[in-house]
């Protein structure tokens, strides 16, 4: 996570902890930042980042802001079930994430 992105994050934390509304800077900033690439192996043009340093960076998420926190978790349990699937289906999805 870049400073930049954390400040923003931090900045709408209670906003987006209060409002039913989508966090669209909050989910923008850590989509700039690369973290939907995080867990996506490079072969799809992921990130492919080792568990350590995904932890590391999603734990910095949640500490400026618990619901884009959330947010990223489901995102993260979404490529989790892809890579799982079928090659095609990797094949089909895991490049647009």
């Amino acid at each position: 996570m870049t400073p930049l992105a954390q400040a923003v994050l931090r900045a709408g934390a209670d906003a987006a902890d209060r409002s039913t509304d989508w966090p669209a800077e909050s989910w923008d900033s850590v989509r700039q930042a690369g973290a939907l690439g995080w867990s996506v192996p490079a072969a799809f043009g992921g990130a492919a980042l080792p568990p350590a340093d995904r932890l590391a960076r999603t734990e910095a998420v949640a500490a400026a802001c618990l619901t884009t926190a959330f947010a990223l978790s489901q995102h993260e349990a979404a490529v989790r079930q892809l890579l799982r699937g079928p090659a095609h289906v990797q094949q089909r999805y895991l490049p647009d994430v």
